[in-house]
C-alpha cells in the first residue's frame, strides 16, 4: 500500500502519525509539504521540521514538484490536510 500525506507545512502534531506510517510503510509513505514556512509562522513559535527519509518539499523546485505529484498520482491513499485546486485536479 502507498500513502501520500500532503499538507502546508510537516508540523509538530503530524511528526508522530508519520514516524508511524513510515515505520509500517517504509519508502511506500511520503509526507508532501507545499509551501516554505514563512518568517512570520516562524516567528509564531512554530519550529522547521523536516525528515528526508519522507518528506518531499514540493515547493523547492520543479523537479521536487512532479516527483511528488507522480507519487500522490500512483499512491493507493492520499490524505490531504492542506490542499490547491491544482493538487485535487
Amino acid at each position: 500500500m502507498k500513502l501520500v500525506f500532503i499538507s502546508n507545512y510537516l508540523q509538530h502534531h503530524q511528526i508522530p502519525l508519520c514516524e508511524e506510517l513510515y515505520k509500517l510503510l517504509k519508502d511506500d509513505f511520503i509526507f508532501v509539504q507545499t509551501e516554505k514556512p514563512t518568517e512570520e509562522y516562524l516567528r509564531h513559535g512554530y519550529s522547521l521540521y523536516e525528515c528526508e527519509a519522507y518528506q518531499i518539499n514540493a515547493y523547492e523546485s520543479k523537479e521536487s514538484y512532479d516527483k511528488a505529484y507522480n507519487k500522490a498520482l500512483d499512491a493507493d491513499i492520499v490524505i490531504m490536510s492542506y490542499f490547491t485546486e491544482e493538487l485535487i485536479k
